[in-house]
């Protein structure tokens, strides 16, 4: 086994701590190995999971739990009895990996001898399954093309420009394609010196010995390739729209161009904007109850200085995602910190607290974009609509509500423009949220955010 300790980059330490969070719990070793060109010899037997950083790193041996590669190039003909976890320019297995792979990268290839005992994740320019390869699980795949030789047991789905398929899946096949009218060909000038592209046609290409045993599901702007005594056992073709606009220009090849719009099912909309009505509602009505002047308040605050709850909802958008950064840096810069003084316990749980401190602002951004700022929104219509036209005792709490929900889904569930106007509301929500903030600490709020609105309590005509 050759092998270099210790780590030859920088960028070795941050891609360490990148893997971390998909280390085990616990009862497990791991070997750490970094060098310019890594690699396990035949008949060498690492018992932990392993991870290896370098130039080219190539596996020969048997590794007895997970392995996880970052490199350039990447050459597997040994066996790996759990995970492979692999980010490189080139990678190609010829051995087998008796778990999931999870790969990234420009050329991805399994040749005839290799074999997954589970699911193949990948993303690339070129994914090539060659015959004789079996996959025990399912395929999802994104990239640029995909060939398909040998046998997948479970289903294949993903999204590509170009697909051929001449092996057979015991599933489903569920993919979006490329036109067959785009020009053929590799690009190969984006690749290195020495790199080996299969060559693919565009679109959907289904071989003569192809057998999909279930469903075989595409969409694309044109038909694919399918030979007659392919074996199918359901087929289904969604045809994309397809638009063509006469180009500006008059360069040759250039004349027309090709956009996909897709199609508006309206009662799909309906039925999802009277879902969103009752879930906006029933956060409404639940904020209304707990804080009983909130409404005023917020709706306040964005009427009294509508420029500046703009300005501060960007600010603070912006500052969510570098406080995002800076959790994360901050973690990574800790477990760094105590894996140098050997303390890997804790630079596990550092990177891990870094990781669930990034989790839990962007799940309380999808609360807040998704009920939160609908509601704030909804109070400040409401108010605009029947505070001018009820005296104070005549104002009720649930009816302004309802009737600013019912704009806001309105004007939100709009094609195209509902998205301009969902960015707005959050913007200005967020502002309020802040300008309220500053109030308070400057001693500015108003008397009727800290005492009973007049007219507030629901009278008993309301209730009944």
């Amino acid at each position: 086994m050759n092998k270099t300790h210790g780590f030859s980059k920088p960028g070795h330490l941050i891609m360490l701590m990148f893997f971390l969070m998909i280390l085990p719990s616990g009862g497990y070793a791991l070997d750490v190995l970094s060098g310019n060109n890594v690699t396990i010899e035949a008949g060498d037997v690492v018992n932990d999971d392993l991870y290896l950083f370098g130039e080219e790193v190539r596996i020969d041996g048997h590794i007895r739990g997970d392995l996880t590669i970052f490199a350039r190039y990447v050459e597997i003909g040994g066996v790996v009895d759990g995970d492979l976890m692999v980010a490189a320019q080139v990678i190609t297995i010829t051995g087998g990996i008796g778990d999931d792979i999870r790969m990234a990268g420009q050329v991805l290839t399994l040749r005839e001898s290799a074999r997954a005992g589970d699911d193949i994740i990948g993303f690339g320019y070129s994914f090539l399954m060659g015959k004789g390869v079996n996959v025990g699980g399912d395929i999802i795949f994104y990239g640029y093309q995909l060939k398909v030789d040998g046998r997948v047991n479970g289903n294949l789905t993903g999204a590509m420009d170009r697909f051929e398929l001449n092996g057979a899946i015991d599933g489903n096949v569920d993919v979006e394609v490329g036109s067959k009218d785009a020009s053929s060909g590799t690009q190969v000038w984006m690749m290195g010196p020495g790199v080996d592209i299969p060559d693919v046609l565009p679109g959907l290409t289904v071989g003569s010995g192809a057998v999909v045993s279930e469903r075989l599901h595409y969409r694309s702007v044109s038909e694919a390739e399918i030979a007659s005594t392919a074996e199918i056992g359901e087929l289904s073709f969604e045809k994309e729209r397809r638009i063509i606009e006469s180009d500006k220009d008059d360069v040759p090849g250039m004349h027309e161009t090709e956009k996909r719009y897709p199609s508006i099912n309206w009662g799909e909309l309906i039925g999802e904007a009277f879902k969103k009505v009752i879930s906006l509602f029933i956060v409404g009505v639940i904020l209304v109850w707990l804080v009983p002047g909130i409404r005023y308040r917020w709706s306040e605050a964005i009427q009294r200085e509508t420029l500046a709850s703009f300005g501060w909802g960007l600010i603070a958008l912006v500052g969510l995602w570098v406080s995002m950064a800076v959790i994360l840096l901050l973690g990574i810069v800790l477990a760094v910190f105590f894996l140098v003084i050997k303390l890997g316990g804790l630079a596990k749980l550092a990177f891990a607290l870094g990781v669930v401190g990034d989790i839990g602002v962007i799940a309380g951004y999808f609360i807040w974009a998704r009920y939160i700022a609908y509601v704030i929104t909804a109070f400040w219509i409401g108010n605009l609509i029947f505070d001018r036209s009820k005296p104070p005792a005549e104002k009720g709490r649930i009816l302004p509500l309802a009737a600013g929900i019912l704009i806001v889904v309105a004007l939100t569930s709009i094609p195209y423009v509902g998205t301009l106007a969902h960015f707005l509301l959050v913007i200005f929500s967020l502002g309020s949220v802040i300008l309220l903030y500053r109030g308070s600490r400057n001693g500015k709020a108003e008397e009727s955010a800290v005492e009973p609105v007049p007219g507030e309590e629901i009278t008993e005509s309301e209730g009944r």
